[in-house]
């Protein structure tokens, strides 16, 4: 499974709640790739993934920009903490 972490606008505080030993080790022990996390240096385009994150709120038109490039490259989309919902 392919996984990207997508930041909108915000603190970006869910994605440092993340950046855990037992996370990371999780998402390593069930073969996860992290396709796409700038915050750990995995940058670039966001490519195709099976679940794509997406963290913080919708408030300009980067952001609306950014999160439908992130839709249209997931096969699930899922929105992380209470500015993403």
């Amino acid at each position: 499974m392919r996984l990207a972490v997508v930041a909108l606008t915000g603190c970006d505080g869910c994605q440092y709640s993340l950046v855990r030993e037992d996370f990371m080790n999780l998402l390593k022990s069930i073969g996860v790739e992290v396709a796409y996390w700038p915050l750990l240096g995995v940058g670039g385009e966001i490519p195709d993934v099976d679940v794509a994150l997406v963290e913080g709120s919708v408030v300009s038109t980067r952001d609306v920009e950014v999160l439908n490039v992130a839709r249209g490259r997931s096969r699930v989309l899922v929105a992380l903490g209470a500015c993403a919902v």
